[in-house]
């Protein structure tokens, strides 16, 4: 129910935009959502199932354009480098905050004047091994790989949040594991 409160506050959201900006309908033609991840990505899921609830209820097409890479930081520049008329969005996680800190060449005041129109999901992130590891909890997770060092790997999307607590963990529990970037978290399985 709570997800479809959202999908209702984000039409909202959307229908409510472009009130007093102009006299013309909007939209009178294809909204672009650019998500700033690989196809098959929970948020790029996360966009197809917005798009197709939101399509019927515009009118118009709502064209997903995934745009990897860069930790995020190519979609949120495609996006705060757009034409400020509302037909380009963004669907993107938490990434959007940090991404002047870990990419300085993006330029920070275009992400600074991205306007968030509304949460659509919440998550969680969860760390997960192979079956053939032999640990049932963090505890044994981070004993196995202290006795293992340099011979477990951790694979993430460059720049993700994921990235940043898998470094977040290996920097406070003092492992020496293998960091392997993907362009995408889902290449990482």
């Amino acid at each position: 129910m709570t997800r479809y409160r959202v999908y209702i506050a984000f039409v909202l959201a959307l229908t409510l935009w472009p009130f007093g900006a102009s006299a013309q309908k909007y939209p009178d033609r294809a909204v672009k959502m650019i998500v700033p991840f690989v196809p098959g990505s929970p948020v790029d899921a996360t966009a197809r199932i917005v798009a197709q609830y939101l399509q019927p209820r515009l009118g118009q097409g709502l064209i997903v354009e995934n745009r990897a890479g860069g930790g995020t930081s190519i979609g949120v520049r495609a996006v705060a480098t757009a034409q400020p008329d509302g037909y380009t969005l963004l669907l993107n996680g938490s990434s959007t905050i940090y991404i002047p800190a870990l990419y300085p060449s993006v330029d920070d005041e275009a992400v600074r004047n991205l306007v968030p129109i509304s949460p659509l999901v919440t998550w969680s992130h969860v760390i997960v091994v192979e079956p053939s590891v032999p640990v049932k909890n963090l505890v044994e997770l981070v004993a196995y790989v202290k006795a293992n060092p340099g011979k477990v790997s951790f694979g993430y999307g460059q720049g993700t949040v994921p990235h940043i607590l898998g470094q977040s963990l290996r920097r406070a529990a003092d492992l020496d594991l293998v960091m392997v970037s993907y362009r995408g978290g889902e290449q990482a399985r």
